[in-house]
Formats: structure tokens, C-alpha cells, sequence
């Protein structure tokens, strides 16, 4: 494997590149070419997994890539033949519907996606498509960015639309708080369901939020940073967003701490009702009883006169 250091090949990289590297791909080149249908084709995923030994960064990943295509046009003109050297496939249609049925066959759709046994998923997907094409994490990333239904809601897929203050707080988490994409989203997720859970709980008819995926989060970042104008009006802006936006998280905090606390006075009081109710059956029932109890003792009474007057009027 070639090693970082301080020199510069052709492209001007601070790799070097040994001829043990290029045997090393050239033969993975020719194992891991698949043929469908008389179309040569290879993943450099698969290249890429066998050929990495983990921790390079992405710029080695990309210059890789390029002596692998360059390796793959020698061997063409060489063997007469043509390898298409697959970089990444987009998702068709039939790819998404299957993936979508397993999980809901699965009970797991609509899960957060550290919740569900990809496992599973990823056995099932193999297996009803008939082809190893996909690993584990492209299921993954396709439910978290484009078919968890609390992304995108129906008729409303493939587009969010961050308001300036959130543009804002994505700059300053990632300038101040220095966090990845996946953290910024799970922080604004956490106020869009919030508010969702404030319009459901106020009675609010309003159609639900949807949430931010992390690929949504980083290229809104880099959109507005390659356009940003003043730099430093932008940081002072989003640290007074952020000021905003604690307070408001610590508002909506405490409107649910007061709607949590007058539902459980509200079961508190319906309790003590239910217990006042019982306790009146209960004197009820006692008073019933002991009625019951003096008629009886009327009526043994009177039996007892009867049986006197008559013992009487027999003895005279």
C-alpha cells in the first residue's frame, strides 16, 4: 500500500504510488469484473473495501479511483474488450419499492434508522432481488435520506426547505460547535418535532413538519458559505440566532412541562371524583343495610306482640 509523504507524483499529490500498488489492482481489477448480460462492469466500491486498509482520506480514495480508471482503459485496449467501471448507480424505482415492503412487512417503517435491524433488511433485499449490488449502509443512507416518512412527507419528496434562521444555526454548529451533519440535523429535528407535538397537542390542524436529512443539512452549508458575502456579519448573526433559539427550545420546553403537568391534574381530579363517587355508594349501601336491619327488627318485634296477645287470651 503506498504511504503519505512529502513528495508529488504526476497529479501533484502527496502520495507515492509503487508498482507493488499497481499489480495489487490489477488484480483486483480482473476478479472483481462481473458480466451481465455480455456487459463488463466493476464496482470500485468493491475495489475500493478490498484495496483500503482503513483511516485514508477522501482525496487518496479519489486519487485510487483515477489509476483505477486509467488501469481499466490499458487492460480494455489490451484484452479488446470493454469494462465499465461503476463509480456509484442511482436507485431505480423497483430498488426503492422493494426496500420500502420489506419494511413494512418488517413492522420497521417509520423507525429512526439505529432502530431497525438492517441485518435482516439486508438479507431479505439480497435475496428477493437476486443481485449483491447494494451493500447494508447504501439501504441505510436511502431510508434516512430519501423514504423515512418523517423526511418526506407525502407528495413533498426530494426538497426541504430550510428557513434563514435554521440556515443560520447549520452555520454557526458547524463553524462554532464543530459537529458533524448528522448531529446539526438530529438538532433541528429535535425542534420540528417539538413544534409538531405543540400543534398536535394545542389542536392545531396543521399539516406536519417534515424533517432535515444530514445530505440536506451539508449542502445547504456549502451553498450558502461558497455565496457567503461578509463572513463576519454571518458568524455574529448565528451566534445571536443561536442565543434565540435556546430560548425558544427552552419556551417550548416549558409549554410542554405545563401541558404534561394540567393532564395530570386533570387524571388527578377525575381520580379523586371516581374515589368520592365510590365512597357515597359505599354510605349509600351502609344506610340501605342498615334500613334493612330495622325493618327486621320492627317485624320481629311485632311478631313477638302477636305471639303475646295470643298466649294471653288463651290463658283466659
Amino acid at each position: 500500500m503506498s504511504q503519505y509523504n512529502n513528495t508529488s507524483d504526476n497529479n501533484n499529490l502527496p502520495f507515492t504510488w509503487s508498482i507493488e500498488d499497481t499489480n495489487k489492482l490489477s488484480k483486483l481489477t480482473s476478479e472483481l469484473t462481473t458480466e451481465k448480460s455480455g456487459i463488463f462492469e466493476i464496482s470500485f466500491k468493491d475495489i475500493w473495501s478490498k484495496f483500503a486498509k482503513g483511516g485514508e482520506k477522501l482525496q487518496y480514495r479519489r486519487f485510487v479511483q483515477n489509476k483505477c480508471r486509467k488501469l481499466l482503459q490499458q487492460q480494455n485496449i489490451s484484452n479488446y474488450r470493454k469494462v465499465k467501471l461503476i463509480i456509484s448507480r442511482h436507485w431505480g424505482k423497483d430498488e426503492e419499492n422493494l426496500l420500502v415492503n420489506i419494511l413494512k412487512e418488517m413492522g420497521e417503517m417509520g423507525k429512526n434508522t439505529s432502530e431497525i435491524n438492517w441485518n435482516n433488511v439486508y438479507e431479505q433485499f439480497i435475496q428477493k432481488r437476486g443481485r449483491n449490488d447494494r451493500d447494508k449502509k447504501a439501504l441505510q443512507e436511502r431510508y434516512r435520506n430519501y423514504l423515512d416518512p418523517k423526511v418526506y412527507l407525502p407528495n413533498k419528496r426530494k426538497r426541504f426547505t430550510f428557513t434563514e434562521e435554521q440556515t443560520f444555526l447549520i452555520i454557526d454548529y458547524k463553524v462554532n460547535g464543530k459537529i458533524g451533519w448528522k448531529e446539526i440535523a438530529d438538532k433541528l429535528n429535535e425542534v420540528i418535532d417539538m413544534q409538531n407535538e405543540l400543534n398536535e397537542a394545542n389542536g392545531k390542524k396543521i399539516k406536519l413538519l417534515p424533517r432535515c436529512t444530514p445530505n440536506q443539512v451539508k449542502n445547504k452549508y456549502n451553498t450558502v458559505t461558497k455565496l457567503m458575502k461578509d463572513p463576519l456579519y454571518t458568524l455574529a448573526k448565528t451566534a445571536e440566532l443561536r442565543i434565540i433559539q435556546e430560548s425558544k427550545e427552552t419556551g417550548e420546553i416549558n409549554k410542554m412541562e405545563e401541558i404534561e403537568k394540567t393532564e395530570e391534574t386533570e387524571t388527578e381530579t377525575c381520580n379523586k371524583m371516581e374515589e368520592i363517587e365510590k365512597t357515597e355508594e359505599t354510605e349509600t349501601e351502609t344506610c340501605n343495610k342498615m334500613e334493612e336491619i330495622e325493618k327486621t327488627e320492627e317485624t320481629e318485634t311485632e311478631t313477638r306482640n302477636k305471639m303475646d296477645i295470643k298466649f294471653i287470651t288463651t290463658t283466659i
